[in-house]
């Protein structure tokens, strides 16, 4: 599973762009389902964040970005929230997950 991305790591501005996301558990951790999954995306390298549509269940989901053309030639940023039943949770950010174009 990865993102529509070209050779350079880039998606086209101006188009919504879906994320497949799999939620994997470190080795030996106790299975408990996913009860939260938020995704938040920025286009100017963490100042501000707005959240992104989230569709799926359990350890797969889609995420769904809207690229807007003014932001050609930058960058996407990605920050993740995911709990689950048992309290476990898990925080990811990356600055420039990919380019635009």
């Amino acid at each position: 599973m990865s993102p529509g991305l070209d050779e350079w790591n880039r998606a086209e501005t101006g188009h919504r762009f879906d994320i497949p996301v799999l939620v994997q558990r470190p080795v030996g951790a106790a299975e408990s389902p996913v009860r939260t999954f938020t995704t938040e995306v920025s286009y100017d390298e963490g100042r501000t964040w707005h959240p992104a549509e989230v569709k799926g269940s359990g350890v797969k989901r889609t995420v769904t970005v809207d690229h807007p053309r003014r932001f050609s030639g930058g960058s996407v940023g990605l920050r993740t929230h995911v709990e689950d039943a048992a309290g476990n949770s898990f925080r990811e950010t990356v600055i420039k997950a990919y380019l635009l174009k």
